[in-house]
């Protein structure tokens, strides 16, 4: 968007795929990890935030894509703080997702390295019935997590 400003639904539905595709994410993990050698067991933690970044090539002899920004370091504190097989978001995500029927949270707070202490939210349930009664593919839910189908 060329450094515009998004608009708030186009903000609630990145924040909505993001919330879903963290949710694919940790059914995945959880339904197809076999282990390799000896490794058996994976957890997986998923911190999402939602804000402005800056994203672009760094580096002349081995570039790499990178973000940068507030946003980058917050989602990346929602996942250390968060709990091993939970989607952990911030109060901004949660502002944009709160009244969507198919997500419900648990709230928190939590002690944030260089934030202090913040207000944040668990998924605890994704109800794909209603993606499903809108013909959309619903995601695929870990058993850790509370689905309705």
């Amino acid at each position: 968007e060329n450094g515009a400003a998004a608009s708030s639904d186009t903000v609630a539905q990145g924040a909505s795929k993001a919330v879903l595709t963290g949710i694919s994410m940790l059914g995945l993990v959880s339904q197809r990890f076999t282990g390799i050698g000896k490794l058996t067991h994976v957890d997986v933690r998923i911190g999402v935030h939602t804000g402005r970044a800056l994203s672009g090539v760094v580096g002349s002899t081995k570039p790499q894509f990178a973000l940068f920004g507030d946003t980058v370091n917050t989602a990346s504190r929602m996942q250390s703080t968060g709990k091993r097989g939970c989607l952990h978001a911030s109060s901004a995500t949660h502002a944009f997702l709160r009244d969507d029927r198919r997500f419900e949270w648990k709230g928190r707070k939590i002690e944030a390295k260089g934030k202090g202490i913040m207000d944040t939210f668990l998924l605890t349930r994704y109800n794909s019935e209603i993606d499903e009664a809108q013909g959309k593919a619903p995601a695929r839910a870990p058993r850790t997590l509370s689905t309705t189908t």
